[in-house]
């Protein structure tokens, strides 16, 4: 089962969850599981954001940032990893973990769009740091991240609806279940490294 027209054109499955989701998701789902499928995913993801780090900060890619980046932002796919299979386990569904994680990390798009967006101005505009400062004090940088994560949420919800098969209310539980953990594990990682607080103001 493919998702019409994106597939026939060799979109990704990232690009076709974007405009397709719930078909996206049960297409995926229909799928072989395998366990290079999901490390592929997490993979991409561990690219996405060294390309990311290494545009934004040396405005070309560096071999240190592309193999050091990934580590530094460790602990936020293995929160994901984790989060997704606990979340998988209270819900009680009944999917192989490998085809649970392929689905999950087939699921950043947003993220890895507005990423690219960002990349761009710091790497196009003729003033990247102004250019910067205008969309964080217009809003609309922080339009671009709240879409990214209402996006994303969908997603998660659209995944444990039609990939893991849930009912409606179910995928709704599980989605806000893995939210919540994933948020509370960030929270907690941050406290213990002592980042949390500096970001508020406080002893730093």
């Amino acid at each position: 089962m493919r998702v019409p027209i994106l597939a026939e054109w060799g979109w990704s499955h990232d690009a076709q969850l974007l405009w397709r989701p719930f078909a996206g998701y049960r297409a995926l789902a229909a799928t072989p599981a395998g366990a290079r499928a999901a490390l592929l995913g997490l993979f991409r993801w561990c690219v996405v954001i060294a390309c990311f780090v290494s545009l934004t900060t040396a405005g070309r890619l560096l071999l240190d940032h592309l193999l050091f980046a990934p580590l530094g932002w460790a602990f936020a796919p293995v929160a994901q990893t984790l989060c997704v299979i606990a979340t998988a386990r209270v819900v009680k569904a009944k999917l192989p973990t490998t085809k649970l994680l392929e689905l999950y990390f087939a699921g950043h798009a947003p993220w890895f769009v507005l990423l690219v967006l960002i990349a761009g101005v710091c790497l196009f505009a003729p003033e990247p740091q102004l250019a910067l400062r205008f969309f964080v004090g217009t809003g609309i940088g922080f339009a671009l991240v709240l879409a990214a994560i209402v996006w994303c949420c969908f997603l998660t919800y659209a995944m444990f609806r039609t990939g893991v098969g849930l009912g409606r209310g179910a995928a709704a539980l599980a989605s806000a279940l893995f939210y919540v953990g994933y948020a509370g594990t960030l929270v907690g990682y941050f406290l213990v490294t002592g980042q949390l607080l500096p970001l508020f103001g406080r002893f730093s």
